[in-house]
């Protein structure tokens, strides 16, 4: 598998959790090698694929049927980009609104006073608007009566508008992201609500590699590659885990703890703290005792040997008679 091939397609199965699907049809041949399809002819609710975008049911290709190709997604899933596109359009419709806010409120109003009857001066007054340059401008005869209500009370530096864009932003980075703290920062941040926010997105990262990670190992890309001449028999595609350190450091200590009183398999300890493997199959059990394991079997093998030489079994009658007449002459020696 080339490297830029396999990139692109990791792409494009991330890919798949914010549109909803992505389809890749591979090319036949020796080498490795794919191409998008796109979305707008994948119809997944039919199972189809369709030359044209706007589903023409007489010239579409069933996907099961096409071998090389691999649609990734499912029926209800319609992508976290559904999810902010609400938030997209109101956030649009908001710099709209900010930017006419600007416009008109965003350099001082000229405004002046004529005689309604004096149509010299209004003239001369007209000149001088479009001659002083660009802005708002206004001509108002001094009989009529004047106001402007302009929302300052409540906006008076376009405030509304820059709450309003920055929530639409914190909702989208909450779909995409699970949190707010990692891309922006709020006045009431701190460092540990940031930290908070930073293993939040940490566990999401993590989960979206265990997806990639499954649907790489789907019967149907093993089934593909093995048309390539990979050997995906007995394989598997996984990812290199980041080890944290200090979240190893306290699982550590739990994990001693919890291994006094169960045991643990091997395999769990290689995984968790990403220790190689040896390739000697006997160090894989093998471990040098502690001082209270040698103490505990030493104390064991005593109590063995002593066990032996404690146990003995019944003497029989010739025995007990030759017993009595050792011990009379020993002591008759003595006296």
């Amino acid at each position: 598998m080339r490297g830029e091939e396999g990139r692109k397609l990791i792409r494009l199965i991330l890919e798949s959790l914010f549109w909803g699907l992505s389809g890749v049809e591979f090319k036949v041949g020796r080498e490795f090698a794919l191409e998008e399809i796109p979305r707008k002819h994948i119809k997944i609710e039919q199972g189809v694929i369709a030359k044209n975008q706007y589903n023409a049911y007489d010239d579409e290709f069933k996907i099961d049927e096409l071998p090389f190709v691999w649609v990734i997604g499912e029926k209800n899933h319609l992508g976290l980009l559904l999810t902010c596109s609400l938030y997209a359009v109101y956030k649009r419709g908001n710099w709209g609104d900010w930017a006419q806010y600007v416009e008109i409120f965003g350099q001082p109003v000229r405004i002046v006073e004529y005689d309604a009857y004096d149509t010299k001066t209004k003239e001369e007054i007209r000149k001088l608007g479009r001659e002083s340059g660009n802005g708002l401008f206004m001509m108002i005869p001094k009989q009529a009566k004047f106001s402007m209500l302009d929302g300052k009370q409540s906006n008076g530096n376009g405030d509304l508008q820059d709450k309003f864009k920055n929530a639409c932003n914190e909702e989208m980075a909450i779909c995409i992201l699970g949190n707010t703290e990692t891309t922006s920062s709020s006045r009431s941040s701190g460092y540990a609500q940031s930290k908070e926010h930073a293993e939040q997105q940490d566990e999401i990262t993590a989960s979206d590699l265990v997806f990639i990670e499954n649907t790489l190992n789907s019967a149907r890309f093993l089934k593909i590659l093995s048309s390539y001449g990979y050997p995906v028999e007995g394989g598997k595609f996984k990812y290199n885990i980041e080890l944290n350190l200090e979240k190893l450091k306290k699982r550590l200590e739990i994990d001693l703890q919890v291994s006094e009183k169960v045991p643990f398999d091997p395999d769990y300890w290689y995984e968790t703290y990403g220790i190689p493997k040896p390739q000697n199959p006997k160090l894989h059990t093998d471990r040098e005792e502690s001082k209270e394991e040698k103490k505990e079997k030493e104390t064991h093998v005593l109590k063995e040997k002593i066990r032996e030489l404690t146990d003995f079994q019944p003497l029989s009658f010739k025995d007990r008679v030759f017993k009595k007449v050792a011990d009379f002459f020993d002591h008759a020696l003595q006296k």
